[in-house]
């Protein structure tokens, strides 16, 4: 653990290192960066702003940014930072064409989201155009990446299943 001094230093150690990669638009490092800043000093409101903006440009084509952000409250300084960032990541998955994956229908994928934003329409195997409150989404679904076995199985399985007969070590290196 470190002491308060150390954490004090090892932040303003952290914030010169962010602006290069603010300059290159390098979001994913500029992201992890604060997020480690908001680690050592929670109540940094300046960090907490800065994550905020990060998000924002990350984000900025996603349909439901500003509600997700509002949802997490990761602008609410009252509220644990690494709570409001772990709310406001596991929901941001949720924008079309992302995958998911239900316990009971198994893999879906985001085709469309409501006007208003209250409401997703997924596509599962057996269910075409599902409707889900966001809400619900939220406490039903597992994001998937697209790179995962399952989401490859959902839009091609006979691919997949020649790739499992012919050539296993394709397969699992591909899974």
């Amino acid at each position: 653990m470190l002491g308060h001094r150390e954490r004090t230093r090892l932040v303003g150690y952290l914030y010169p290192i962010v602006e290069p990669y603010k300059q290159l638009e390098d979001w994913d490092k500029v992201i992890y960066l604060l997020k480690k800043i908001l680690e050592h000093e929670a109540s940094s409101n300046k960090a907490r702003n800065e994550l905020i903006r990060a998000y924002k440009a990350k984000y900025v084509n996603h349909s439901l940014l500003e509600d997700f952000l509002k949802m997490s409250e990761i602008g609410n300084n009252r509220k644990p930072i690494k709570v409001c960032i772990a709310n406001f990541e596991r929901n941001i998955v949720f924008d079309t064409n992302n995958y998911v994956l239900h316990r009971n229908w198994g893999v879906g994928k985001i085709t469309s989201i409501s006007p208003n934003g209250d409401s997703i329409f997924v596509d599962f195997k057996d269910k075409k155009d599902h409707k889900l409150s966001i809400q619900m989404a939220i406490t039903s679904l597992k994001p998937l990446k697209r790179d995962h076995i399952w989401v490859k199985y959902y839009e091609n399985k006979d691919e997949i299943t020649e790739l499992f007969k012919n050539n296993i070590p394709d397969f699992l290196k591909n899974s």
